[in-house]
């Protein structure tokens, strides 16, 4: 039995058993689990920053151990539609917020180090436990959560598919924060049909989720026809065998009948470390004021302390977290402004290419925090595997809003990409 499961192969009920028994501890991917209901109209995982009952949620971090969050509201919403989420997924500690090594990526104290099943190559992100039980083929889909990377990195490392939605589409309530300005969940699956039929059944407008009541009240004119002109942003970091991989792919949908055009790639500072150092504070401390209970921390400071008391829960550093406590403090309204200004430079970023270019839709061979921090749509699709056998693939977005059309366009993407 092949460690990582065929994309082009069906998962049955059976085969999902046989795999769960196989490689559910062996992976390293799962936190929690139990068996999955055989009813149920899709069985998915939910990365451990995700309220899911009766398990409690820790982002990875031994200070959060035993934190308990109502299901999600994204969780209400799949199991109100049938759907059973069975378990929960290991991650880069604090969603990657502890340290700015390298190393630490795919790493939490409860977890241990996350590995690539497609052999010693990086996992990235750090929804990165959803990303293996993909393709270890230990689940249909799992929810992963993404504020500068965590949905596409892992996607891109473990080949599978991810999309990212315009932020406010997916309800944020009943999940550890990083940032209010960026945090969304996403999905993670094997083909891009089950994510197109999983987000029908995830959309919905939370009252209690500011960027969900912004969706809502968003008044856009949204193109219907199909996207058919693709802009490709140039890379010149590319090694010779992933120039090679991605050309492939573009002569590919040009052969679908795309019209595909090679655009130059802008260099963008967001400051985003500043950003999400300063919403880390305010809003971490708010979630753990609602949520925790006696003897755990109350607060992002609190948060802090006890790692810094702990030296065994940050064996790469804690630089991040020093960094959001030494850091100049604003308020909330002049981080919101802050963080505005970025979201809108990105967009902007977005919006020039496509007018200037006359393309609907970017795609880039790497990932790009572009669509993160302008809260717009984006999908990881697996294209094929390098001569060493690590997988690639390309990251594709368009403007905000646009999810309907992004997402028909990577089901019309589908026979091209790797199976």
């Amino acid at each position: 039995m092949s460690r990582v499961y065929s994309l082009a192969s069906p998962l049955t009920y059976q085969t999902l058993l046989e795999r769960l028994e196989r490689y559910g501890k062996e992976s390293g991917a799962l936190r929690f689990y139990r068996t999955p209901n055989p009813e149920s109209r899709y069985r998915v995982l939910a990365k451990d920053n995700i309220g899911v009952a009766p398990w409690p949620t820790s982002a990875g971090s031994h200070a959060l151990i035993d934190l308990h969050v109502p299901d999600a509201a994204v969780v209400k919403r799949l199991r109100s539609h049938g759907c059973d989420v069975f378990g929960k997924t290991h991650l880069t500690e604090l969603a990657g917020f502890v340290t700015v090594n390298a190393l630490q990526m795919g790493y939490s104290q409860l977890g241990g180090q996350g590995r690539n099943p497609h052999g010693d190559f990086p996992t990235s992100g750090s929804s990165v436990g959803s990303a293996v039980a993909v393709a270890v083929g230990l689940c249909d889909a799992a929810l992963g959560t993404e504020t500068r990377g965590s949905l596409m990195c892992p996607a891109l490392r473990n080949g599978i598919w991810a999309y990212k939605p315009t932020l406010g589409r997916y309800s944020r309530d009943g999940i550890i924060p990083l940032s209010r300005h960026f945090d969304t969940p996403g999905w993670m699956a094997r083909d891009i049909d089950t994510i197109v039929e999983l987000d029908r059944l995830t959309q919905w407008c939370d009252p209690n989720d500011s960027a969900c009541v912004a969706y809502a009240n968003t008044d856009v004119v949204l193109k219907t026809a199909p996207i058919r002109r693709l802009g490709i942003l140039l890379n010149p970091a590319l090694t010779q065998d992933q120039a090679l991989r991605f050309n492939r792919w573009v002569e590919s949908a040009c052969r679908l009948g795309f019209e595909t055009l090679f655009v130059p790639c802008p260099t963008t500072d967001f400051d985003y470390h500043y950003l999400v150092g300063e919403a880390f504070l305010q809003d971490m401390s708010a979630f753990l004021a609602h949520h925790a209970a006696a003897g755990q921390p109350h607060s992002a400071t609190e948060l802090i302390e006890r790692y810094r008391n702990n030296p065994l829960s940050r064996p790469y550093g804690m630089e991040r977290l020093e960094n959001a406590l030494c850091q100049p403090h604003l308020l909330p309204e002049e981080l919101d402004a802050r963080a505005n200004d970025a979201r809108q430079l990105a967009r902007d970023t977005i919006a020039s290419i496509c007018s200037n270019y006359d393309v609907e839709a970017l795609v880039t061979p790497t990932y790009l925090d572009w669509w993160a921090i302008g809260g717009a749509p984006s999908v990881a699709v697996p294209i094929d595997f390098l001569s060493t056998g690590e997988p690639t693939g390309v990251m594709i977005g368009t403007r905000e809003h646009d999810d309907e059309r992004l997402l028909e366009l990577a089901q019309s993407l589908a026979s091209i990409a790797r199976r």
